[in-house]
């Protein structure tokens, strides 16, 4: 009996222990995200759904406020392009960094996270960590999830020259998922 009870206390912290999947073996990732901007004074709330296949694609669909439901935002390859349910139309521009800060903060996250030992460390041990994007921003992640596996940022600050202009929360992590090969193209 004590045998068992031995086995059993054992494998239990074994499983229990077990450390998350590496970030940078993601193919896909989709999740939800509340978004609070201050700009110039004035806040703005946000949600939207994100659908991201690596390296490059996003789909960024927009919840509410009520004015912005329904449109969706593609990046693709350095292209963006964005369906205005009001108008019923599409326009395509070249993605402009601010715009491209969530995908790249989960690139740089996952690179970092892969590459950066003292980076990868601390974030397993839900320290803060701060991520410097190419555009100059500062990205302080500031709480984390375990979800399938991984462990993903679940509540993010953006800053702008030492200024506080977003916090992001992200839910509903779904990982590896299959994604259909239209999921990336703007059906009217």
């Amino acid at each position: 009996m004590k045998k068992i009870i031995s086995i059993i206390f054992m494998m239990s912290c074994f499983i229990l222990s077990a450390k998350e999947k590496s970030l940078h073996t993601l193919n896909n990732i989709s999740f939800k995200v509340e978004e609070a901007t201050t700009l110039e004074g004035r806040k703005r709330e946000l949600t939207y759904e994100i659908v991201m296949e690596f390296p490059d694609k996003m789909k960024k669909t927009v919840t509410s406020p009520e004015i912005n439901k329904g449109e969706i935002y593609l990046y693709t390859q350095g292209e963006k392009s964005v369906y205005l349910p009001f108008f019923n139309q599409v326009e395509k521009s070249e993605i402009s960094p601010e715009e491209n800060r969530v995908l790249e903060f989960i690139k740089a996250l996952m690179e970092m996270e892969k590459n950066n030992k003292s980076f990868r460390e601390n974030y397993y041990k839900n320290l803060n960590q701060k991520i410097k994007l190419a555009s100059g921003e500062i990205i302080d992640i500031k709480s984390r999830k375990k979800s399938e596996g991984y462990l993903f940022p679940d509540k993010i600050d953006i800053f702008s020259e030492d200024i506080k202009v977003s916090t992001l929360k992200l839910s509903d992590f779904r990982s590896n998922i299959q994604i259909d090969e239209d999921e990336f193209k703007i059906k009217k």
